[in-house]
């Protein structure tokens, strides 16, 4: 896996966002990965899992 700074930020605000036990929204354009960077960064944490539709 190549880690970018996009996915390091992501990775940061949604460790914050689950340990406060809190909703948040990932935006941006169509194609910049943004549920490929949701799943990455739930992955790596036991007990998380996110949906998509």
């Amino acid at each position: 896996m190549v880690t970018t700074r996009a996915l390091l930020i992501a990775r940061g605000n949604i460790c914050d966002t689950v340990a406060v036990r809190a909703m948040m929204c990932i935006h941006g354009g169509a194609g910049f990965g943004k549920p490929l960077a949701v799943n990455i960064c739930l992955a790596t944490r036991s007990g998380v899992s996110a949906f998509s539709h």
